[in-house]
């Protein structure tokens, strides 16, 4: 009987996908031929109409009206007593629960339904409700749970010997660390699916969800260059297949990625295309992504109403998704803050802060590594196991051997292979032992320097969460009891405002020094210095009233290089330039001379000049030669601008007479099959508006 129930799976199964791909299905006319087989009592013909018409709404993705009849499909399988049949029901029902965003409801159905999978060894659902129950977890903020359930999957795909199979996981794996911030992991994890042998049927869809995660990835990672080439393949992919929620998927994520090369129209629109996608295909993930980048970007461009319009739209959907609240909390407390209402971005700030410490708990990491390292115990125990039998096995057949008579010659020759073994053992042994001991060594500087990087983010990023409640309810106090405040009270609320401004800015260095410090790769692309000069200028036009700022530019080449981080060395130089003049019209002059091997690029002022026995302290860290009454700052901008400069294998250095002027000079070697540029040496006068950064 219960083979019988399978084969009538199988084809309902290649029935309905075929079905399901017909956008002229009738639903209308289902649900009366599903009244008729019902009054038949015929469970088998129940659901095979039944089927019909869930995969008629999936098709819609209108998952709501498609559970009626999940839930039909399951009562008619409990009729018929087919476990092959409940299994796959209750896997459907979890699968539109969590499309639904009832995440607890969810992991119930497919946690019966891998009881039933597990008592048949039905490995392939099996492994189907394993990624749904962690994908939920996920979204609930639990994210060891979720482990536990994929390195289960792991271990049964090792046991089964299926390298195809593990790459849903590892990309789950990487989700996982992917929304507890863990990007490196994430990143790790992600290259290790896509690298993986892949189901020819299923090869493309794979392609484009680890292009699309690993471009999201090294977008966080502030990595934009690298971000926006795996997201184009990942665009590229999903139109090639036609995949609509693919598409809009890929272009969210460039989104995303405009709006860090300031590309703000651009984004915008690839917004408002995705917005109309999701709409029309009834993609939750995709409007609340879209609402929600697009309530960020209207923040970032004053348009305060419609920023907390289209975020607050976007939390009324994201009801249930924590992981995703978590990010909209922020947003909309940034908003209001902007726009003046100090009071509502209080409440979100503090909703934010109380959601991320439920999700984030301090020993969450080191708990997921006890279980990597127990699951790589038990995996090495298993392979040690499987080595003794066949170690065992081939003795046997050694002995066997011998006792039928092969003699001393044998004999002699295998005391010779013996000896010969053994040097070779000891050999390996003194090899694997230097290894051994070389590998520790790199652990230990990885682990070092991983937590170096750990505490920089901390330092510079977890802190501002504490420093935005004291200057937001300092700046509360001034509002509502400055009448009430005598002058001493005033003074020192100032005087809090003025030193979390400091702590700030600090802060925000910091972060940006460990950044360029720390990252690991460098994806270089050629950069139009011109352009990027002319984006420096539109950026900082803010101070020209007050400083009356003449710059002006030479010739520049084009270049290889990080735009990012280019055009952060740029800012520094030129804002610092502004900062420390010397009269009533600061001049700022960027030109760049080439020789056989460099460009070698100088940004000159005639600002109040650095005496030479500091001309190598102005790079370190946290140094400064002037009290912050004179000049603001928290001078880790010049080791920035060098940090720049090691990271694309060049030189920075300075030239200057104090009262006469600065200039920094900086090389970039040229790329060896670039054509040699011939630079006009006569600049080019341009009035423009410049803000210090």
């Amino acid at each position: 009987m219960k083979i019988a129930h399978l084969l009538i799976v199988i084809l309902l199964s290649v029935f309905t996908t075929a079905y399901g791909s017909n956008s002229k299905t009738n639903i209308d006319s289902l649900k009366i031929v599903l009244i008729k087989t019902r009054a038949s009592e015929n469970s088998m013909k129940i659901i095979k109409v039944a089927k019909k018409l869930t995969n008629a709404y999936r098709s819609e993705r209108n998952f709501e009206a498609s559970l009626e009849y999940y839930l039909l499909t399951f009562h008619e399988a409990e009729k018929l007593e087919s476990d092959t049949l409940i299994a796959r029901s209750l896997y459907d029902l979890g699968f539109a629960n969590a499309e639904l965003g009832r995440y607890e409801a969810a992991i119930t159905y497919c946690l019966h339904s891998m009881e039933l999978c597990d008592k048949n060894k039905w490995a392939k659902l099996w492994l189907k409700n394993i990624r749904r129950i962690s994908g939920c977890y996920v979204a609930i903020g639990d994210y060891e749970q979720s482990y536990v359930y994929l390195l289960a999957a792991l271990h049964k795909l090792e046991t089964l010997k299926d390298s195809t199979g593990m790459v849903p996981i590892y990309y789950e794996i990487g989700s996982n660390y992917f929304f507890q911030e863990n990007f490196s992991e994430a990143l790790k994890n992600y290259k290790i699916a896509l690298s993986l042998p892949k189901n020819p049927k299923k090869e493309d869809y794979f392609k484009y969800d680890c292009y699309g995660a690993i471009g999201s990835t090294y977008a966080r990672k502030e990595q934009i260059d690298s971000a926006l080439v795996y997201n184009q393949k990942s665009l590229a992919m999903a139109e090639k297949l036609g995949y609509e929620i693919g598409i809009a998927h890929a272009k969210l994520n460039l989104a995303e990625d405009y709006i860090s090369l300031k590309q703000h129209d651009k984004a915008l629109a690839f917004y408002k295309q995705t917005l109309e996608i999701s709409e029309q295909t009834n993609y939750i993930y995709g409007k609340i992504g879209c609402l929600t980048g697009m309530g960020t970007l209207y923040s970032k461009l004053s348009q305060h109403s419609k920023a907390i319009s289209s975020l607050t739209e976007a939390l009324a959907i994201a009801q249930e998704n924590k992981v995703l609240q978590k990010d909209i909390y922020v947003a909309i407390a940034d908003a209001y803050a902007k726009c003046g209402r100090t009071g509502e971005a209080f409440e979100y700030q503090k909703k934010f802060i109380n959601l991320k410490d439920s999700l984030m708990d301090n020993q969450l990491h080191n708990r997921m590594k006890v279980l990597k390292i127990n699951y790589e115990i038990q995996k090495s125990e298993r392979e040690k196991e499987i080595l003794m039998l066949k170690n065992e096995a081939e003795v046997h057949a050694l002995q066997t051997t011998l006792l039928g008579g092969v003699g001393v010659l044998l004999f002699l020759l295998l005391a010779l292979g013996f000896s010969r073994n053994k040097v070779q053992k000891n050999a390996n042994k003194m090899l694997a032992q230097k290894n051994e001991e070389i590998s520790s060594q790199n652990n230990r500087l990885a682990i070092s320097n991983r937590d170096l990087a750990q505490f920089a983010f901390i330092t510079s990023h977890d802190l501002k969460e504490p420093l935005r409640m004291i200057g937001g309810y300092s700046s509360l106090l001034n509002r509502r009891y400055k009448d009430v405040l005598d002058k001493d009270g005033q003074e020192f609320l100032g005087y809090i405002s003025e030193a979390v401004d400091r702590m700030y800015n600090l802060l925000s260095d910091i972060l940006n020094y460990s950044r360029i410090n720390n990252e690991q790769e460098t994806q270089y692309r050629k950069i139009d210095m011109e352009k990027l000069i002319s984006e420096l200028k539109q950026n900082l036009k803010a101070t020209i009233e007050e400083n009356n700022v003449e710059l002006r530019i030479g010739e520049l080449p084009n270049i290889q290089g990080n735009a990012t981080q280019i055009y952060q060395l740029f800012q520094n130089l030129v804002s610092n330039a502004i900062k420390f003049k010397n009269s009533d019209t600061p001049k700022v002059f960027i030109k760049c001379e080439s020789n056989e091997t460099d460009y070698i690029f100088s940004v000159k002022d005639n600002g109040i000049g650095i005496n030479k026995e500091y001309w190598e302290n102005i790079f370190i860290p946290f140094k400064r030669l002037h009290s912050r009454a004179q000049y603001e700052g928290t001078g880790v901008g010049l080791s920035i601008c060098q940090k720049v400069m090691e990271k694309h294998k060049g030189k920075i250095w300075i030239d200057s007479e104090p009262g006469l002027g600065t200039t920094f000079y900086f090389s970039f070697p040229k790329p060896s099959m670039q054509p040699e540029i011939q630079l006009n040496a006569t600049p080019r006068n341009v009035a423009v508006s410049l803000q210090s950064a």
